[in-house]
């Protein structure tokens, strides 16, 4: 895949992990389950993809940490 796909799919996740909180505010609790599950999928998915970014100012450690603490504040 080459770098401008990934981006696209990068920013994609991203874009839909927000959305999926917005609308998640608004619902019953339980259909929030399914909102903190498909937020935890996309924000993974936006994390695993920018690791395979070549950036310059990447840091793998910090990539990590900041995935923890989401995946923490999401459940």
């Amino acid at each position: 895949m080459d770098e401008d796909k990934l981006r696209i799919i990068e920013k994609t996740a991203y874009i839909l992990s927000l959305v999926s909180i917005l609308v998640w505010a608004a619902t019953p609790e339980s259909i929030q389950v399914l909102f903190k599950f498909a937020s935890y999928i996309m924000l993974s998915l936006g994390f695993f993809m920018s690791g395979y970014l070549d950036r310059k100012e990447k840091s793998p450690i910090l990539l990590v940490i900041a995935w923890v603490v989401i995946t923490v504040n999401i459940f």
